[in-house]
């Protein structure tokens, strides 16, 4: 149901906001952290789990990788709803935007406005 909305586009055709995976990797922990908080699950926890890196080997159906997969779209797509909103912004710079300290709380808000949508699944986004 909600995935469809956050399909990516393809790579022949990558969105300029994805053009640095470190911001990539923060969104999806960032995304961790919020549906974590709404949540009010302890995160530290949870995040043992993925300590050991034997849990990528594990089936994607289940368990650690499944639920980081899932993370990913949401990331995303919060990333480009970021970037589009700055790039309407009057004197905006592709390149200054990952520079701006405010991107990250752009990215952060983004993805808290996702939280309804995934608020009744959510049991499928803990590890």
């Amino acid at each position: 149901m909600t995935y469809s909305l956050l399909k990516t586009e393809s790579v022949d055709s990558p969105h300029p906001a994805l053009e640095r995976k470190w911001l990539v990797f923060y969104a999806v922990g960032e995304a961790i952290r919020v549906f974590y908080n709404h949540l009010g699950l302890e995160l530290t926890a949870a995040l043992k789990k993925l300590a050991s890196p034997s849990w990528y080997e594990e089936a994607d159906t289940k368990g650690p990788k499944f639920v980081m997969k899932k993370y990913f779209p949401i990331a995303i797509f919060a990333l480009k709803n970021a970037y589009d909103a700055a790039a309407k912004s009057p004197g905006f710079a592709h390149r200054n935007w990952f520079r701006d300290k405010d991107t990250l709380t752009a990215i952060r808000y983004e993805i808290d406005k996702l939280w309804p949508m995934f608020k009744a699944e959510s049991s499928k986004y803990t590890f």
